[in-house]
């Protein structure tokens, strides 16, 4: 069954950048999604927090903490 059919996000613009292909993988805390970013014209995994975590203040600490890590890894 193909989910990314049943997600809201996928075919959607974010931060009017991010252009939402397709579901990668849900966790308990965050969804992945295969993206492309429109201004780099470049394909990269796009992590999204569950909006019930949103108000846990630990929690966006830690979510933008990981991001920032992740930003500075060279592949």
């Amino acid at each position: 069954m193909d989910t990314t059919l049943q997600d809201p996000l996928v075919g959607q613009l974010l931060d009017g950048r991010y252009r939402i292909e397709a579901r990668i993988a849900v966790g308990g805390m965050a969804t992945v999604y295969r993206a492309v970013d429109t201004r780099l014209d470049r394909v990269l995994a796009l992590k999204v927090m569950h909006p019930a975590l949103a108000t846990d203040v630990s929690f966006v600490e830690r979510f933008i903490r990981e991001a920032k890590s992740v930003a500075r890894l060279a592949h």
